[in-house]
Formats: structure tokens, C-alpha cells, sequence
């Protein structure tokens, strides 16, 4: 009692923001110790992913406990009941943080599932305290002030950092005191992940605060915001439907495709209508002529753009394939449409259908092997099987086949179905090494015969020796003198006790320090050899003037071009130099 009556003296704002939001302060806290330990080095050796797994697990649970919360309150369920309806999703969110396979999670895609899930907890239930209008107004004023005092709270942050970066400074200079590991390793972890958090629940206000007044008499701040959507957002909503409007009736008269990018142009003025519908909604708004002109104009000026982004999306994704980029705009344009049908008629407008239908579809695309990652790689498969299916490999059928294996190489995931393709067709990657970050997408093309593009150059590979894969080790007991470093590139020499390197195209020169005898080594026979990123044969022998030497590779540059074509090119190479000692 005594403890809880000194923080209620010294700080009620910190002790009724704990009581309302024991989750979510629980998981702040809980977020600040993960970079605590992450700052301080405090990790066993390979554990930082993890660690950011677990921190934005944390983060994203929180946000998701204070959903569950506000929920609660609308709901009237206090108790246990209020605690479990935040704490269970919090954990559930939490726990798919922790998938690390984006076959199944889509990490970014659920960060932004669950913020829209925040936006639209307060406004859940609308029978619980009154009508759809009631509901949607304390939807609306406490996501107003939820935004804004977030917004403060990074001032302050950013306040907070420069004055501590103020402090640092006069410490070095007039006392010559460091407290860089201070700030860095505990006060900024501290100040961004529990005093900002718990500033900022502080100021969430609870449904039963409502008052209808605050719609229809607002404060200066909800006016100069309202100004903001009236006179300037609308206006330019206006002009950009313009431009939308006239770049359909060019199509129409030139019968030309969309570009790509109108996918992109549409989405973005569909998301910030939306926006300026939201910012407009208040009671005071909306008796303003421009307001109601933009209510009225707003949903029928989207549908000629949504047919525009129908038509590019479409045919973007018949030409290349799915992508995540590509499956986030389909989600935007089904959220687009479904916004648009609810808003053409007065009686289906509910500005909670915003957020929420939102957060529907980017949990759809965030969770699940339906997911924007996994959706794209099952296309992007399919794509190229039929590619390998066709009869013939005409250009249009590579490039089609090149474009899955480029997209499929860029995740672990992408690189396991490749081998999958492999596998099916008893074909092996032409590198003898066991590293798929060093296999290259041209390696994929190489084993199952597609060709390159006729204007994509011939890719430079690097090889390096593989002690775990080299099949013979490298005796230099015949010659045990080491001479020094080799560093070669094209038409580049080096001088060594008694000798001097030259290279030239695949030919290696040996010419003695006197110049009195030259020898040559042609690398060709020895480049065709080279397959992938293991440099095979390491150790090339030579004798010059009766004395034996040897060069062991240690890694390497070739440019090997397809078969058939001209011999492998030698770009550099590196290793070291061994000869046998002068005999007397």
C-alpha cells in the first residue's frame, strides 16, 4: 500500500497507465530489456536474428494488447476477462513473429495488419454504447488524438536524444568524461521503447470520455487539421482525379496499355481520399460547401482510375508474374473497390471500413501460405515449369523462364524450390561448392539449358578454395620457399626474388630476374575446368630455368561464357608464390 500511495504522489499518470495496460507495459518492458541485451552485446554468438525476431514480436504485441484493450473497454469487460482479451492476441502475434519461414509469415505485411487492427479496435461493436453514427464518431476522436499525442511523443523522443546528445558533448569536452556506452547501451533503449510507450498510453483516452461536443465544437488543433483536409487535400484530390480522368480518354483515343506505374498512381489516390474522408468526418466539416462537394464527388470519381488500375495490374501480372509488390496492389484494389461500393451509397458509408477492410486483407496476405512471399513463389514455380514444359525455348519462353529463377533466387525459401526443380530433373548446379549464397541465378540457367538474354553480358564468377571440398590437399614440400602474395589482374605484373609474373588474356608469364629466359602457361585447359564458386586444381606448377615453382590459388575472377562459345576468360587471380630452394 505504502508503494502504490508514494507512485500514486509521484507519478499517477505512470501508475493508471500500468493498471489500464498491464499487457501492453509488460511487453514495452519486455522490448526494452531484448535491446538492452542486444546493445550491450549481451548474445550468444549467431543469436542477434533471433533477437530481432523477438523485438519486433514484442512491439507488434503490445500494439496488439492495447487493441485488445480498447476493445474491452468498448465491450464494458473488466477483470480477467478485459486482461485475457488483451493478452491472448498479443501472444498470438508475438508467436508468429517468431516464424522465421516466409512460407508461412510476412513479417512487414503483419506489422502493418496489426496497426490497422489498432485503428479499428475502438470503433468494434457499435451496439455496445449506441448507434453506427456514435460508434463511429469515438472511432474517430480517439484515433484523432491517438495519432496526435503519437505524434508528440516522437518530438519528445527527438527532444529527449538531442538533449542527451548535449549532455555527451559537454561531458567529452569539459571534463573529458565518455558516457557513450551509457546512452547508447541503456538511456536511448530506455527513452525509445518504454518512456515513449508509456507517455503515449498515457494519453490514449478511455470510449466512456467521449463527448459530442468535440465533434461539433472542436479544439484549435481538430480545426487546423480540418483546414488542412479541406483546403489542400481536397483540392489536390480534385486536380489528381483530373489527371486520372484525362490520361483514361488518351487511352481510349490512342488504344494504347496503361504504364505499369498507374497501378501505383491509382492506389495512392484511392489511400489518400480515403484519408481526406477520415480527416473530414466531424460534424463541424461537414456543413463546409468543398467538404460536401468531396463527399458527394469523391466515391464516383474513383471508379474510372480503379478500371485504369484493373486494366495495368492485370496486364503486368499476365506479362511478369506475381510479385509481393504486385499481390500488395491486388490487395489495394480489392480494398480499393470494396471501399468505393460502400461509400457510392449513403447508407453503407462507415468510415471504420477504411482501416478495417484494410486489416482484413493484410492479414490475409501476412499469414498463411496464401501469403504475398508464398503466393508469388508458387506463381513464379508455375511459371517457369511451363517455361521448361514448352516444346520449344523461343525468346519469349527464356525470358519468361529467366524472370521466375531471378525472383526465386531472391529469398532462402525462392532458392530451396529452385533445387526442388533440380531435383526433379536429375540435374546438379554446375558449382562444386555446398553454398547456395554463392550459387548464382546463371548457374540455375546454366543446368537446365536456358539461355541468356541476347543483351545480358556474360556474368564474372568468382572461385575461391574450398578446404571443406577440396578433393586433393596442396603439397608444397618440393617447394618450400614462399616467395610472396600473387595479385594478378589483366596485363598486370609482379616481381619476386628471382622471378617476375606477368599476365596477359589466359597466359601466365614466367620470365627470370635476369630476363635471360621466358616461359609461358596456358591457363585455358585449366579455366574449362572451372564450374562454379570451388576453384578446382588449386596448384599451378611451373619450371623456369631448371627451378621449380608453384603458384596455390586462392581465389579467383573468370568470365565463363556459355557452351559453345569462346574459351573461358581469366580476369584475376590471387594467391601465393612457392619455389625450391637455388641449388648450389
Amino acid at each position: 500500500m505504502a508503494i502504490s500511495y508514494r507512485l500514486d504522489r509521484l507519478a499517477p499518470d505512470v501508475t493508471e497507465t500500468v493498471t489500464r495496460f498491464p499487457v501492453a507495459v509488460l511487453f514495452a518492458l519486455a522490448l526494452t530489456l531484448t535491446a538492452i541485451l542486444t546493445a550491450n552485446d549481451w548474445l550468444i554468438a549467431g543469436d542477434r536474428d533471433a533477437m530481432r525476431r523477438l523485438a519486433f514480436g514484442f512491439a507488434a504485441g503490445g500494439f496488439m494488447a492495447v487493441a485488445g484493450r480498447l476493445v474491452a473497454e468498448n465491450l464494458r469487460l473488466t477483470g480477467a476477462r478485459g486482461i485475457a482479451l488483451s493478452l491472448f492476441p498479443a501472444i498470438l502475434v508475438f508467436g508468429l513473429f517468431q516464424i522465421d519461414d516466409s512460407t508461412w509469415v510476412v513479417p512487414g505485411a503483419l506489422a502493418a495488419a496489426v496497426l490497422l487492427m489498432l485503428s479499428t479496435a475502438p470503433g468494434l461493436f457499435d451496439r455496445a454504447r449506441g448507434g453506427r453514427e456514435d460508434a463511429q464518431d469515438r472511432f474517430w476522436w480517439i484515433n484523432h488524438r491517438a495519432i496526435i499525442s503519437g505524434a508528440i511523443a516522437g518530438v519528445a523522443v527527438a527532444l529527449v536524444l538531442l538533449g542527451l546528445f548535449a549532455i555527451h558533448q559537454a561531458l567529452s569536452l569539459l571534463f573529458g568524461i565518455d558516457i557513450d556506452d551509457l546512452i547508447g547501451n541503456w538511456l536511448m533503449p530506455l527513452t525509445l521503447f518504454l518512456f515513449a510507450p508509456l507517455y503515449w498510453l498515457s494519453t490514449i483516452p478511455r470510449l466512456a470520455d467521449y463527448e459530442p461536443l468535440d465533434l461539433t465544437e472542436p479544439d484549435f488543433l481538430s480545426r487546423a487539421i480540418g483546414f488542412l483536409g479541406q483546403f489542400v487535400l481536397t483540392p489536390l484530390l480534385f486536380a489528381y482525379a483530373l489527371i486520372l480522368l484525362a490520361y483514361a480518354i488518351q487511352i481510349a483515343v490512342t488504344r494504347t496499355f496503361p504504364e505499369g506505374i498507374v497501378g501505383w498512381l491509382v492506389l495512392t489516390f484511392v489511400v489518400t481520399g480515403a484519408a481526406n474522408w477520415l480527416v473530414l468526418h466531424p460534424e463541424f466539416m461537414r456543413e463546409k460547401p468543398l467538404v460536401r462537394w468531396f463527399r458527394r464527388l469523391w466515391p464516383l470519381l474513383t471508379v474510372i482510375p480503379l478500371g485504369l488500375f484493373a486494366w495495368g495490374v492485370y496486364d503486368r501480372i499476365a506479362a511478369y508474374g506475381l510479385t509481393p509488390e504486385r499481390v500488395v496492389l491486388v490487395l489495394g484494389g480489392v480494398w480499393a473497390v470494396l471501399v468505393t461500393l460502400a461509400f457510392l451509397l449513403p447508407f453503407t458509408r462507415d468510415i471504420r471500413l477504411i482501416p478495417g477492410l484494410a486489416a482484413i486483407l493484410l492479414l490475409l496476405g501476412a499469414v498463411g501460405p496464401q501469403n504475398v512471399e508464398n503466393l508469388s513463389r508458387i506463381n513464379q514455380l508455375d511459371r517457369l515449369e511451363a517455361a521448361l514444359a514448352a516444346e520449344s525455348m523461343d525468346e519469349e519462353t527464356a525470358a519468361t523462364a529467366r524472370g521466375a529463377i531471378f525472383f526465386l533466387m531472391g529469398s532462402a525459401e525462392g532458392r530451396r524450390t529452385l533445387d526442388t526443380v533440380l531435383a526433379e530433373r536429375d540435374v546438379s548446379l554446375p558449382a562444386t561448392g555446398d553454398s547456395l549464397s554463392r550459387t548464382s541465378a546463371f548457374d540455375y540457367m546454366e543446368a537446365l539449358s536456358i539461355p541468356r538474354a541476347p543483351d545480358q553480358p556474360v556474368p564474372d564468377r568468382i572461385a575461391r578454395v574450398d578446404a571443406g571440398t577440396a578433393s586433393v590437399p596442396v603439397d608444397v614440400s618440393a617447394t618450400p620457399l614462399y616467395l610472396g602474395r600473387l595479385q594478378l589482374s589483366a596485363r598486370a605484373s609482379a616481381d619476386y626474388p628471382g622471378l617476375t609474373l606477368r599476365h596477359t588474356g589466359n597466359t601466365l608469364h614466367f620470365a627470370s630476374a635476369r630476363g635471360e629466359a621466358e616461359q609461358t602457361l596456358d591457363l585455358t585447359g585449366w579455366l574449362t575446368r572451372q564450374t562454379g564458386d570451388t576453384v578446382v586444381d588449386p596448384a599451378l606448377p611451373f619450371t623456369l630455368e631448371g627451378r621449380d615453382f608453384l603458384i596455390v590459388v586462392n581465389d579467383m575472377s573468370y568470365r565463363r561464357p556459355d557452351a559453345g562459345e569462346t574459351p573461358a576468360e581469366l580476369l584475376w587471380l590471387n594467391g601465393s608464390v612457392f619455389a625450391e630452394p637455388v641449388r648450389e
